[in-house]
């Protein structure tokens, strides 16, 4: 059994030493399919094929990892993107190709959008790009030219990047620099050039460019201007005086309106709105469009009415060689008023003339003879004075003889009216007095006015009569007053008026008067009445000049307003001689108060205080409480000391006890009077029970 085991162990050892020895030969490897991989390893930046170069790195066999692709494209397309994805497929051995779409070509001018494709293929390919430009691209030149180069026009962006031409889209776009709207087109006018810039809004008609980018120019006026061969609106506008038409002719009406004018369908409605301060539109009218508005039709005249103030006539305006007596050149009517007839034209213009003779005199020339009117008139060469269109020698003193020839003359209904309109500088009573009577007669009118060298006014009367007659004033147009008080104040207001009052009615030699009135005297730090010295309480003269003085009815009111300062009862007693007002003032200085009373009466009188301006009170117990409240009341109210003090008690820090209120030579308890701030007690017992003194009998036991 032994020898068994032992010969088959050797056996097996034998067969595996020999099987060691000598290995079978190695089958011939499989090949790979063609499969892509990228070739991170080897760093050249595409994708070899496994079939070729199998990888060293054994996961990319494993199928799960997916790192095989089918062809170069596909890998490159995987692994290596924009720019990267082009050096793939050349470093692989293959070819780029263009993707067909557009992108910008900013190197071009100008700008447009070309193919990505061969340039050799002609527009619109503008060179290869390939899937792995990195650029953007779109599908077509239209949304290329829309979104990267959206500054340009999109027709013509689209035009140029397909390879062709563009001459315009037809619409209309505003040429600011001449201000007129241009067609989007090449060529001469009204083509203003290819619109290349999408800011350059177009439209479609001129009429709508002009009101949309135009709307302070006439639309009619924008489109004329825009259209190089048009001949004008055929509208109006102002031409300095008159309104012109907007055309082009030899004809007087035609003229070329400018960007500034403002344009009109006819000249009626041009002179209504635009000339229409001129009083009368007629004249602009007719001098416009004589052809439509001239009166006859061609001529530039209106046939209508304007005062000739150089004759005192009216005139007719119409052509001067016409046989019509009436009619006048009117060369410059822009400021004349026109009038249907003659009569309306007198009556309003030359209205101081008779009506009847200035319209005979206006439609015919010959001056009509006047039997009197009895109307006024102004006599300026002899009496200068309104006189009455009379005969002299009547019973009526007022006549002035009758006027031959009323044209040019101006006549009133009444002398008031005459006065007022030709000698509006005399005083206008004086006037009409002087008128009414007559030449060389004794005109008054009793007023007042006033006579400087007396310093008083008179009365304007015949001299000779009342003492206040002083004849009529040596100019007629001294302002003049009812009363003799008014003309004072007017005219001598600086002097008492009482006393101007006084003289002027009285005469000059009347006694004076004063006004009764206060003033004040401020050298006497006072008020005075304004009356005779010695003549009553406060008298202290008659005021000569009182313009700028202050007068007051009372004393009282005078001292409010001019001594405001100082009590009113002291400033009345100083003013009125009262002397004392008996109330009190302190002085400080001492700590005690005085009264305001003679220092003969004793006592606390002191007379007036010196400051006048100090606080008086009506009782020296106010006086002491407000102006010397530091004070004891005794020191203040003067007390002598045996009338003073009290029975309470108070504390006397000094002494260190409770003492009683009252001077110390009254002997006692008495320890002088209390201060203001000491606490009365009203025993000895009840001030010495203080906390203080607690502690000790001493104060108790005095």
């Amino acid at each position: 059994m032994t020898n068994y085991v032992f010969a088959t162990l050797l056996l097996a050892i034998t067969t595996f030493h020999t099987a060691s020895a000598t290995p079978p030969p190695t089958p011939p490897p499989t090949p790979l399919p063609q499969k892509f991989y990228p070739d991170w390893s080897g760093g050249t930046g595409t994708c070899i094929d496994q079939s070729v170069t199998p990888p060293t790195n054994n996961y990319i066999f494993i199928a799960v990892t997916g790192y095989l692709e089918d062809t170069l494209v596909d890998c490159c397309a995987r692994y290596y993107q924009n720019t990267s994805y082009n050096d793939c497929i050349t470093g692989g051995g293959g070819e780029v190709t263009g993707t067909g779409d557009f992108y910008v070509d900013w190197n071009s001018s100008p700008r447009r959008c070309v193919k990505d494709c061969p340039t050799s293929n002609g527009a619109p390919c503008g060179g290869l790009l390939g899937p792995g430009s990195g650029r953007v691209n779109h599908h077509n030149s239209a949304d290329c030219c829309a979104d990267a180069l959206a500054s340009i026009k999109q027709d013509y962006c689209v035009a140029v990047s397909e390879g062709g031409t563009w001459g315009g889209g037809g619409d209309y776009y505003l040429d600011t620099s001449e201000n007129i709207c241009v067609q989007d087109c090449g060529g001469a006018a009204p083509c203003g050039g290819i619109v290349t810039q999408s800011y350059i809004t177009t439209y479609p008609t001129i009429e709508l460019c002009c009101s949309s980018k135009l709307p302070s120019l006439d639309s009619a006026f924008c489109v004329a201007q825009s259209n190089p061969d048009s001949t004008g609106t055929n509208l109006w506008f102002v031409d300095r005086m008159v309104c012109k038409k907007d055309c082009v002719g030899s004809g007087d009406e035609c003229g070329r309106a400018s960007r500034y004018d403002i344009l009109h369908d006819t000249a009626a409605e041009c002179c209504s709105k635009m000339l229409n301060w001129m009083p009368s539109p007629e004249y602009c009218e007719s001098r416009s469009d004589p052809d439509t508005y001239g009166v006859p039709s061609g001529s530039k005249s209106t046939g209508l009415w304007f005062v000739n103030y150089a004759d005192n006539v009216c005139n007719k305006d119409c052509d001067s060689a016409s046989t019509d007596a009436a009619c006048a050149d009117l060369s410059d009517g822009s400021s004349v008023n026109l009038y249907d007839t003659s009569l309306e034209c007198c009556n309003s213009k030359l209205n101081w003339i008779d009506s009847s003779t200035c319209d005979t005199v206006s439609t015919s020339g010959a001056a009509a003879a006047s039997t009197g009117t009895n109307k006024w008139y102004a006599d300026f060469s002899s009496s200068k004075r309104c006189v009455m269109d009379c005969a002299k020698g009547s019973e009526n003193p007022a006549c002035g003889g009758i006027v031959a020839n009323s044209a040019g003359e101006s006549f009133y209904p009444d002398v008031v009216q005459c006065c007022s309109k030709k000698f509006q500088w005399y005083q206008k009573d004086l006037c009409k007095a002087l008128s009414e009577v007559g030449a060389g007669q004794d005109a008054a009118t009793n007023l007042w006015y006033v006579k400087y060298g007396s310093n008083m006014c008179v009365q304007d009367c015949p001299t000779g009569g009342a003492v206040s007659c002083g004849g009529n004033p040596s100019s007629f147009s001294e302002p003049m007053y009812t009363t003799a008080a008014l003309c004072c104040a007017a005219k001598l207001n600086w002097l008492n008026q009482d006393q101007c009052d006084n003289m002027s009615t009285n005469g000059a030699s009347s006694p004076t008067v004063g006004s009764d009135l206060w003033y004040a005297d401020y050298n006497g730090k006072k008020c005075a009445k304004d009356c005779p010295d010695g003549a009553g309480a406060g008298c202290d003269g008659i005021v000569e000049a009182t313009h700028g003085v202050a007068m007051y009815d009372t004393v009282a009111a005078c001292c409010s307003q001019k001594f405001h300062y100082v009590d009113g009862d002291l400033c009345a007693a100083k003013s009125d001689g009262t002397g004392y007002t008996n109330k009190f003032y302190p002085e400080q200085g001492k700590s005690i108060c005085h009264q305001d009373c003679a220092t003969s009466t004793g006592g606390v009188c002191a007379g007036s205080p010196s400051d006048l301006s100090i606080a008086m009170y009506t009782d020296i117990s106010s006086c002491c409480t407000s102006s010397v409240g530091w004070a004891t009341k005794n020191k203040c109210e003067q007390i002598p000391a045996t009338e003073s003090g009290t029975e309470e008690y108070y504390v006397k820090w000094s002494a260190k006890t409770c003492v009683k209120n009252c001077d110390k030579s009254l002997g006692g308890d008495c320890g002088g009077l209390m201060e203001t701030w000491d606490i009365p007690y009203g025993s000895r017992a009840s001030c010495c029970s203080q906390p203080a003194f607690a502690w000790t009998d001493d104060c108790k036991n005095g």
